[in-house]
């Protein structure tokens, strides 16, 4: 399974790094995305006793549903893995200027500033430990970074060991 998972995220980025533009006519209703994600790892998030919560403006990205999704099932898988029973993942979006803002916001253990700017780099895990009882390729913040790029955004991350991780994702809204 370990070794499936691992190709299928390698397949993933190296599709990523292949295509040159999105598609035009791609868009997503990002709190109705988030919404299908959140449901999708509720399990997960019970078993680990951590809830999800999603609020915010309603928006519209340019970015195909299927890869939403995948930013935010990575975004927020990370939040439940890397949390403590009774933590908490925030998902919120807001609209201002013409540009969509996603926070990705959890409680959990933090990521080391030495570590902060490697984590999008593949493969790179911050606790090798912790890393595999958690499971994972290491590529899930590398997928992030690449589907943001492609379709004109930014990621950001600030974090605080013991006190949590906030990704923020910025695109331009759909007019």
């Amino acid at each position: 399974d370990r070794l499936i998972e691992l190709i299928n995220d390698v397949l993933k980025i190296s599709e990523l790094e292949s295509v040159a533009m999105p598609q035009a006519d791609d868009h997503s209703d990002v709190l109705e995305v988030a919404e299908e994600s959140r449901a999708s790892l509720e399990q997960m998030a019970q078993q680990a006793e951590v809830s999800l919560r999603i609020s915010g403006d309603a928006a519209q990205v340019p970015v195909a549903p299927s890869r939403l999704r995948e930013l935010f099932t990575n975004l927020m898988e990370n939040g439940i893995k890397y949390n403590e029973p009774g933590g908490r993942v925030d998902v919120g979006v807001r609209q201002t200027d013409g540009r969509v803002f996603i926070t990705v916001a959890d409680t959990g253990i933090g990521i080391p500033k030495e570590a902060q700017e490697r984590v999008f780099e593949r493969f790179y895990r911050v606790d090798k430990g912790r890393a595999r009882k958690t499971g994972g390729t290491g590529l899930g913040l590398a997928i992030v970074k690449h589907i943001t790029q492609l379709y004109g955004g930014a990621v950001t991350l600030e974090s605080e060991p013991g006190q949590g991780t906030t990704l923020t994702l910025e695109f331009p809204a759909v007019k």
